[in-house]
């Protein structure tokens, strides 16, 4: 018997597994032809199930992966509506250095209104401290 190497049916495979049984019966064939018989059909029919398996979990795999691509295909739309044009992004960095240079000459300038003032009051400490120093010298 010539074997077909292509996949078939489950009709063709039920009309051959028919004629294999037909002609068995003709020939009133022994028990180790029809434990032949049966193994080679067992393995068809695992090889169909495995095919089917392989073809469920090929569509379980395909819809997840479409999942994945309409996901990211909603985040690059997200990150497009929120893209910033360059020349956009260079202005507001330099407004902002701008207003951050402003505050900065701002607390420099209330450091000085501090820095003087605590500067003649630590003069004024040291030389207190000197004259301190010196009283309790001539006392002992």
């Amino acid at each position: 018997m010539i074997r077909s190497r292509k996949q078939m049916t489950i009709s063709e495979l039920k009309r051959a597994m028919d004629r294999r049984f037909d002609r068995l019966e003709r020939t009133k064939a022994g028990k180790a032809e029809f434990r032949k018989l049966q193994r080679a059909m067992d393995r068809r029919f695992d090889r169909l199930e495995r095919t089917k398996a392989d073809k469920m979990e090929l569509h379980t795999l395909q819809r997840a992966m479409e999942r994945r691509f309409d996901t990211m295909e909603r985040r690059f739309d997200g990150l497009e509506r929120t893209m910033v044009d360059k020349s956009e992004l260079a202005s507001s960095a330099a407004e902002t250095r701008r207003h951050f240079d402003v505050v900065a000459e701002g607390i420099r300038a209330d450091n000085r209104l501090f820095r003087d003032p605590i500067g003649s009051h630590t003069d004024q400490l040291n030389q207190h401290e000197t004259r301190i120093t010196r009283l309790e010298r001539r006392s002992n």
